[in-house]
């Protein structure tokens, strides 16, 4: 495990310290308010990424394509104000998604369909006014959906009947009809 917590990094220090063995990376509370992904090309054994607790307004994901062993993905308490997850399309061991506690305005859930591991979702405390469930109906392991705190008006729930090992769904402090 590599990390580097409690100062600030740059990009050269980031690619001299990462290393193509490293299963799991922190990069939690350094005041980063942006990160390149792109030494993680390298990676393949990655299988931990958290990016929380920072200043970060976007990040680029592209990199993660190559990461097929990931499975925990957080990138909670940062400022994100939006986020593509195109390129988790191909981590199918992908079990934790954690987008919490930013700005989120929108989210894509379609890449999540190849996900079919995935087990917790996180979307709370962001400010998505619509979310389409749709796309997690493939994720027969989903046990945990987080949506609360957003600025939810109207919710479809009918596609996580799909998702049988549901356990637990939060909804509240939304706008909710």
């Amino acid at each position: 495990m590599l990390t580097i917590k409690g100062k600030t990094i740059h990009d050269s220090t980031f690619q001299k310290k990462i290393e193509k063995e490293v299963k799991i990376l922190d990069l939690s509370n350094i005041e980063l308010k942006e990160v390149n992904l792109e030494p993680l090309v390298e990676c393949k054994k990655l299988k931990g990424l958290r990016i929380a607790e920072n200043q970060l307004v976007e990040i680029n994901l592209e990199p993660l394509k190559e990461c097929k062993k990931l499975e925990y993905l957080g990138l909670y308490s940062n400022q994100l104000e939006k986020v593509d997850l195109k390129p988790l399309k191909k981590c199918k061991k992908l079990q934790t998604l954690a987008l919490d506690s930013n700005q989120l305005r929108e989210i894509e859930l379609e890449p999540l369909t190849g996900c079919k591991q995935l087990q917790s979702l996180s979307l709370d405390n962001n400010q998505l006014k619509t979310v389409n469930l749709k796309p997690l109906t493939g994720c027969k392991e989903l046990e945990k959906l987080w949506l609360y705190k957003n600025q939810l008006k109207d919710v479809d729930l009918e596609p996580l009947s799909e998702c049988e090992k549901l356990q637990y769904l939060k909804l509240d402090n939304n706008q909710l009809k």
